[in-house]
């Protein structure tokens, strides 16, 4: 709406979304795209002016299904999600504790200064919210909140687990000690750090994708556009994903509070659940108006 050509000729704009072809402009300079499958769809807007100079604007557009959609909103956890290590938040000081109440439309997720919550694989103290992956490709999005301590020593964001030929290898992306945000992997006899990213903003919009054999690891840069942290290849049918979720974790006693703002799994084999029950259970043989053919 704010587009204009400064020598005061007419714009036109072009909108082309990568293989998808159903996009109507209501009016010349806005379009309307309906998505039948959830997915992640690469919108690219050319901007003409009668001179014939233009400039391309690229964005990402994130289409999802309402089963993968949770901005925490409600007075409970949705029953897709499974607590390990954390309890909800009713008066009592357990070493970490969730809350939906705290902050509206907010995941808010407390760890207490009793003792130390490293980042293990094998028996973990630390606190994760996990939910199942899909057997195909998919991605997992959220858009995390420091609300208490701004530096320290503390890791937290997103946490996936694979298994790579028979073994349990666990994959981290999030904001640590207030100053990175890093990507990790994790297997039962050591923690390494895969990517590193000077971050000092507060808050991050951090994303995991699986697209056949490839975890890919990324962080927003701005609203539609995404940049790679790390890419973990691996050879087809090696690697298997089981489950994914949001953690926080701590390498010495302390406090920890950060706020999860939504979470959004996009899976582009869901289809409407209206489909399931879908019958035709009459045929008018012979319309008025219409004849037998």
């Amino acid at each position: 709406s704010s587009s204009y050509d400064p020598e005061g000729t007419t714009l036109t704009y072009d909108w082309v979304v990568a293989g998808f072809g159903g996009i109507s402009n209501p009016t010349p300079d806005s379009a309307a795209m309906t998505f039948a499958i959830p997915g992640h769809y690469d919108l690219t807007l050319t901007v003409t002016d009668d001179d014939g100079q233009d400039i391309i604007i690229n964005r990402q557009i994130i289409a999802y299904a309402n089963s993968g959609w949770d901005p925490f909103n409600q007075d409970v956890l949705r029953a897709a999600w499974t607590p390990e290590n954390l309890a909800v938040r009713d008066g009592t000081t357990p070493p970490s504790s969730y809350s939906l109440d705290e902050t509206p439309n907010n995941l808010a997720l407390k760890i207490e200064e009793d003792f130390a919550k490293p980042l293990v694989l094998s028996s973990p103290n630390h606190p994760m919210l996990w939910r199942d992956t899909p057997s195909g490709d998919w991605s997992f999005t959220t858009d995390l909140k420091l609300t208490s301590v701004q530096q320290g020593n503390f890791y937290t964001g997103i946490i996936v687990d694979t298994v790579q030929n028979g073994f349990s290898v666990r994959y981290t992306i999030g904001m640590e000690d207030g100053d990175f945000l890093r990507v990790k992997r994790i297997t039962a006899g050591s923690v390494t750090t895969s990517a590193t990213l000077a971050w000092s903003d507060k808050d991050a919009v951090i994303r995991v994708r699986k697209t056949n054999t490839r975890l890919t690891f990324q962080y927003r840069e701005a609203p539609g556009v995404w940049a790679d942290l790390h890419l973990q290849n691996y050879a087809a049918g090696s690697t298997t994903t089981s489950r994914i979720g949001l953690f926080a974790a701590t390498d010495i006693q302390q406090a920890l509070r950060v706020g999860f703002d939504y979470a959004l799994l996009v899976d582009p084999n869901i289809t409407s659940p209206t489909l399931g029950f879908l019958r035709i259970t009459e045929i008018m043989y012979h319309p008025l108006g219409g004849g037998l053919t």
